[in-house]
């Protein structure tokens, strides 16, 4: 009896070390050498997982460690067409056996996980809708009359069927991740007028918050597969860019609420959260680092991000420092640069009512013709009135010089012009000007505050 119970425990061992890791065959009727890529969606990128080569098509992919849940792409080298196959924690040694593209997943055979056969088998079915729905479209172009009309009948019961297969599949299967990605595609639904009790004025002032309440309703946010595919970041970018609009505030409000939705789910809150905050550190306008100081200031500096060294909290907040440093009403950072001739300017030292410290690049055509614009509209004002302190970002002493001198920029008075980088270049601004693109300004008062600043040049004029 002893001897029986190891024997059954040794039996039970093996399988558990069976299971580690991931083993999964994809055998394909196919010619020659091949090589399939693993591939898997994270954020809007695609990542490679793993990749074989065969010359008699059985692909097999093998790791240690068990692969992060999601829906997995499998891609041919040598062909655009994509499947996909589902990875779950419980179910990573797996074989699937089929065809070559495009009728592999007509002809899949899966052994070894549940989920993947029930999803192969809705996509067989929705193969073969798919295949009638092509072919009566094709036929339906030679019809006219009340025969189109019963074409486009039958189009329609194709469609509803697909479609509900897909809600019987859901229904069906509400555990299977597969079946969470394909329910947080379908619309959400808000409640209407009737049903909430409110007049049909009231409800059209409350429809935007309505759909910002149940923007997420059909999006398990306890499935974190879920950020491996892709339906995941769509979604969040579509809720900030459909229902908030472009500024600051709105975009604060929106990111506030996003990631406290988020929060039941640590890995999508974590990849939410550095996603947008790499997002916006990219973004060289004033409108995207106050997006950026917000969401370093608020989540990594209060210690909403702890997985977060101290090395780069401290860049982080370095760059924050930067960035405040050139908010309206701040006293801007003194800058000293030389001018076309070698001649040190401390922008200082430069007295009038008003100033405009402008970064423009010798090397962008567009930076060039933006700053001959300010130029017409400010050159003819008086010193005492206005300066403007202009600093080449890019390029090198010639090529600066050579610009100034094509398009005659040193003959105003009220003009003076750096050069920030190249050979003549000794101060590195950079250390307390953050670079918010190849153009951009700020519009100082005879006390050197920030009364105005931006990229786009028109409201400048204006305000001129």
């Amino acid at each position: 009896m002893k001897l029986f119970i190891l024997f059954s425990l040794l039996l039970f061992s093996l399988q558990l070390s069976a299971q580690k890791g991931y083993d999964i065959a994809i055998n394909m009727n196919l010619d020659g050498e091949q090589t399939l890529y693993l591939a898997y969606h994270y954020g809007d990128k695609q990542y490679i997982a793993a990749e074989d080569t065969s010359t008699i098509g059985q692909f097999n992919f093998k790791g240690e460690e068990k692969l992060a849940p999601g829906v997995y792409k499998l891609v041919l080298k040598e062909n655009t067409q994509v499947l996909e196959i589902v990875v779950i924690n419980q179910d990573q040694h797996f074989t699937i056996t089929s065809t070559r593209p495009p009728y592999f997943v007509r002809d899949a055979q899966v052994t070894g996980s549940l989920e993947n056969e029930a999803y192969y088998n809705l996509a067989k079915e929705k193969f073969r809708l798919l295949l009638n729905y092509r072919a009566l479209q094709e036929k339906s172009k030679y019809t006219q009359g009340k025969q189109k009309e019963e074409a486009e009948k039958d189009l329609k019961a194709i469609t509803d069927s697909a479609q509900h297969l897909q809600s019987e599949f859901i229904l069906n299967h509400p555990t299977f991740l597969v079946s969470k990605a394909l329910k947080a595609n379908i619309p959400i639904r808000i409640p209407t007028a009737d049903e909430l009790g409110l007049s049909q004025e009231k409800y059209e002032q409350q429809r935007i918050e309505l759909y910002k309440k149940h923007y997420f309703d059909n999006l398990d946010l306890k499935e974190a597969g879920l950020i491996r595919t892709d339906v995941f970041y769509p979604l969040i970018t579509g809720y900030l860019n459909t229902l908030y609009l472009q500024d600051s505030i709105q975009q604060k409000e929106g990111l506030t609420r996003l990631l406290d939705t988020l929060k039941v789910n640590p890995e999508m809150y974590k990849f939410t959260l550095i996603e947008m905050v790499n997002n916006y550190a990219k973004v060289n306008s004033f409108h995207g680092a106050a997006i950026y100081a917000f969401l370093v200031e608020e989540y990594y500096l209060k210690g909403k991000a702890d997985w977060v060294d101290a090395i780069t909290l401290q860049n982080m907040r370095k760059s924050v420092e930067k960035i405040r440093r050139t908010e309206l009403g701040k006293i801007a950072p003194p800058i000293t640069l030389p001018d076309h001739t070698g001649k040190e300017v401390n922008r200082q030292d430069i007295k009038s009512k008003y100033k405009i410290l402008v970064f423009w690049s010798s090397l962008e055509e567009e930076s060039l013709g933006k700053l001959q614009e300010l130029k017409l509209a400010t050159e003819t004002l008086p010193k005492t009135e206005l300066q403007v302190y202009a600093v080449d970002k890019g390029g090198n002493h010639k090529s600066h010089f050579q610009k100034l001198n094509d398009h005659q920029l040193t003959n105003a008075e009220n003009w003076v012009f750096t050069l920030g980088a190249g050979d003549l270049f000794k101060e590195d601004y950079t250390e307390v000007y953050r670079n918010y693109g190849d153009f951009y300004y700020l519009l100082l008062d005879a006390d050197n505050k920030i009364i105005m600043r931006g990229n786009s040049l028109q409201p400048l004029l204006n305000a001129l």
